[in-house]
């Protein structure tokens, strides 16, 4: 009778272990789907980008042909870095950049462009648009700043990349 309850309590340690190791496997398998489409979209958005470079088109155009002046970029990471650099010596100011943790960069600015937080809605109610340089949080983001009632339109930073210029 011992050796039954042993070797049943044995089997059913075996299929908690087995529905763990599947569990964690599967997370890991979401994870790095999410992580490869991820990649996959930054590809899309950066080749987009150097191409538009190749053909003369600067984000600088992209943005006037908007009737865009000025501007505020949404996120502080790399590609919000490449892109205030993009518009550096051009006719576009960019008058902040928003950054969620704003609290914790030192000196609150970036290349003397002002950090702020999203709740600091009157250092960017201003501007002509918001370029929203995180693209998978793009929706999140967008509808957080709608929710502060702003002015300024809210683009993601695919979004401009891969519109049409007029030619006019």
């Amino acid at each position: 009778m011992r050796k039954r309850i042993l070797g049943s309590i044995a089997i059913i340690c075996s299929y908690a272990a087995i529905a763990w190791w599947l569990y964690i496997e599967r997370r890991e398998a979401d994870n790095n789907g999410r992580k490869r489409d991820k990649f996959i979209k930054y590809y899309h958005v950066f080749n987009k980008w150097v191409s538009n470079v190749n053909q003369g088109i600067s984000n600088e155009m992209l943005l006037k042909d908007m009737g865009i002046q000025t501007v505020a970029v949404y996120g502080n990471g790399e590609v919000g870095c490449r892109f205030v650099e993009s518009l550096k010596g051009t006719s576009i100011k960019v008058e902040c950049i928003i950054e969620k943790r704003a609290d914790e960069i030192p000196m609150g600015e970036n290349d003397g462009i002002k950090i702020v937080g999203t709740n600091e809605t009157s250092q960017y109610s201003q501007v002509d648009a918001i370029i929203v340089t995180p693209m998978f949080d793009y929706e999140k983001i967008e509808n957080e700043l709608l929710d502060k009632n702003i002015e300024p339109e809210v683009i993601s930073i695919e979004d401009l990349l891969f519109r049409e210029m007029n030619m006019n």
